[in-house]
């Protein structure tokens, strides 16, 4: 009986041990097939995995910059791993690196040391500038590689809520793309000089720095009246003025500076014959609306302004084929309105030579761009159907409860005085896709431009 006992114990212990010999995987990595490329933000782990059919992956352990534990896996499939999860550059961080079978049971751990290089956030953090602006600050950066991450900039206001000191986002913007690029900022509120803030986060949503400007000067700059300088008009290569002038159907340059920036005027136009408001073209895309401020200047900010959508009309070529402006118009004036334009300066005599402009500035967004995120999601004609009902207009009576609709092009302040600015439409939004209008959609062929109002704002001449 004791015999037996004996022999159930031995069998017992016996069959632990075989059991903790299965939790691990009989196969060891060595050292010599492992070796690390540093990257930003982490590293990249090559390996070559022995010649075993047993091999499912290859798993690396290791702390992130934030303590956190992390596990990357590899496939036997495979001959790299990407380690993630770190900011500032660092040098020898340990991991543990295993081999694991299909049934997950992994071999004895070897140790490792990687390095890794800055993230894309730190760079941009590293490299970012605030000097003055006009009416606000400029942010410069430069990033020389793709990366992933979010910047935040504030400045030190007073909260309209509590009417008290306190740091007011004004802008958050994503670290998306690569080389030098530089962001103005005007802020609603008007201050000789700003305290800013920049707070950067990774993808991982953590803030991996945060820094302040104090005492940042304001350029000051203003709107410009119309009697400081001379519009010479949307002008062709010979000269000629695409400006369609024509009193009797309230088209001309003067609407453009007659401070009528969402079409109130337009309560009195005659239904498909009167417009108050400025039209250009044929060939009006691309080619350059001059104005002259008879010396040199400094310019701050232009800004375009589109009419919104009130209870006015316009002629199509299926419904008024004897209008004049039938052809023009079409029916709506949705893809006359710009959406890419470009800013010149120029002190040439010579002033339509293109050789000799200089480039402000721009504003880019797509033609086809969903109404809702155009700057002008409420411009004259945008509901998407041909003839807008109604209930899709806006009434006179409730104008004051919309915003100006405009695009802004801000110039840098350290540009030249130029005598001249050109600005430059370069293309118009389309069209809704798919909807049937007279001549077909986005049927601006001949390429006329419409602005409701143009505003010039110019550095305050001391």
């Amino acid at each position: 009986m004791i015999r037996k006992l004996l022999f159930i114990a031995l069998l017992s212990c016996g069959c632990w041990a075989c059991s903790d010999d299965d939790d691990v995987f009989d196969m060891s990595m060595t050292q010599e097939g492992i070796r690390f490329t540093p990257m930003p933000g982490g590293a990249i782990m090559h390996y070559t995995l022995p010649e075993n059919e047993n091999i499912m992956n290859i798993k690396v352990r290791y702390k992130d910059a934030h303590g956190v534990d992390m596990l990357r896996v590899g496939s036997y499939v495979a001959d790299s791993l990407t380690i993630i999860g770190f900011d500032e550059a660092q040098t020898g961080v340990p991991a543990q690196v295993t081999l694991a079978d299909k049934h997950g049971v992994e071999s004895e751990p070897i140790n490792v040391t990687f390095d890794t290089q800055d993230s894309g956030p730190i760079e941009f953090f590293k490299s970012v500038e605030v000097s003055s602006g006009w009416n606000g600050f400029v942010v410069k950066y430069n990033i020389s590689r793709n990366t992933e991450g979010l910047a935040n900039v504030f400045y030190v206001g007073e909260n309209p809520t509590t009417n008290t000191q306190d740091t007011l986002l004004v802008s958050s913007f994503l670290l998306s793309s690569t080389g030098r690029d530089s962001l103005i900022f005007s802020p609603q509120q008007v201050l000789d000089s700003y305290d800013v803030v920049i707070r950067v986060e990774n993808f991982r949503g953590y803030v991996v720095g945060q820094r302040m400007w104090n005492d940042i000067a304001a350029l000051p700059a203003d709107t410009i009246p119309a009697s400081d300088f001379s519009f010479l008009g949307c002008l062709a290569a010979n000269g000629d003025d695409l400006t369609i002038d024509d009193p009797a159907a309230r088209l001309g340059a003067s609407y453009l500076f007659d401070g009528d920036k969402k079409g109130e005027q337009t309560r009195t136009a005659a239904p498909y014959e009167q417009f108050f408001t400025y039209l250009a073209g044929p060939g009006a895309i691309g080619r350059p609306l001059v104005v002259d401020y008879g010396t040199p200047r400094k310019t701050a900010e232009v800004r375009l302004f589109a009419m919104l959508n009130v209870e006015m009309y316009f002629p199509s070529m299926q419904v008024f084929p004897r209008n004049p402006y039938s052809q023009m118009w079409d029916g709506r004036a949705l893809d006359e309105i710009p959406c890419q334009v470009t800013l010149y300066g120029t002190n040439s005599d010579d002033y339509l030579d293109e050789s000799s402009w200089v480039s402000l500035g721009s504003f880019t967004q797509d033609p086809d761009i969903a109404k809702a995120s155009r700057y002008c999601p409420h411009s004259i004609d945008s509901d998407e159907t041909f003839l807008s009902t109604t209930s899709q207009r806006i009434p006179y009576e409730s104008l004051d409860n919309y915003d100006d609709e405009y695009l802004a092009i801000t110039c840098q302040p350290n540009q030249e005085a130029y005598r001249y600015v050109l600005i430059v439409v370069e293309d118009c939004f389309n069209l809704v896709e798919g909807v049937s209008y007279p001549g077909g959609p986005g049927a601006n062929i001949n390429g006329y431009v419409t602005i409701n109002e143009l505003e010039i704002l110019a550095e305050v001449e001391k």
